[in-house]
């Protein structure tokens, strides 16, 4: 609070107080403290969180991918595939996009080829599942290997993702 004093024709301006006392800043700093601790711990939950989404969007834009390749009937190196594949890698935390090609025995679309594209999986992720191919066949989507992949962090295994892939070829994220 200001005070103004009339003296000699002059205006004087006295501050009544001194700034703030020692009882308000240690409130103020306990207030400041108690606040940002409760960020930290709140902010470390959203980091992992904010992981597994963003590598599930990540995993199921590559399924997207090879459903729309198959869909296209993309042709690699001449040949035509038949599908395409989506797998994990499981030694070396990699996952992919593989053409496949017809079997001339059998007819069969079953002769997975090596990745065409391949992607690292997040250092912080690991998965379970998938052990076995998922095949988009075209040329009426079909999916072999219908499954779902569940998503986690290496640390805290509680926290986790899903993606199922429908024999329909609907990809789903849980």
């Amino acid at each position: 609070m200001f005070k103004v004093f009339i003296q000699n024709s002059k205006f004087i301006i006295h501050n009544s107080r001194g700034g703030f006392t020692l009882v308000e800043m240690a409130i103020t700093a306990t207030i400041m403290i108690i606040a940002s601790s409760i960020l930290i711990v709140f902010s470390q939950g959203s980091g992992n969180r904010l992981t597994l989404a963003t590598e599930q969007a990540k995993i199921a834009g590559v399924m997207n991918r090879a459903k729309s390749l198959a869909l296209q009937r993309y042709r690699t190196e001449g040949v035509s595939a038949c599908g395409f594949a989506f797998r994990f890698n499981d030694p070396i935390a990699t996952y992919g996009i593989a053409p496949v090609l017809r079997v001339e025995e059998t007819g069969e679309c079953a002769d997975v080829q090596p990745d065409m594209e391949s992607f690292d999986l997040n250092r912080n992720i690991m998965f379970e599942g998938g052990g076995d191919v998922i095949i988009f066949e075209s040329p009426y989507l079909t999916t072999r290997n219908p499954q779902t992949i569940r998503i986690f962090l290496r640390e805290t295994p509680e926290d986790e993702a899903g993606i199922e892939v429908t024999s329909g070829g609907a990809i789903l994220s849980r």
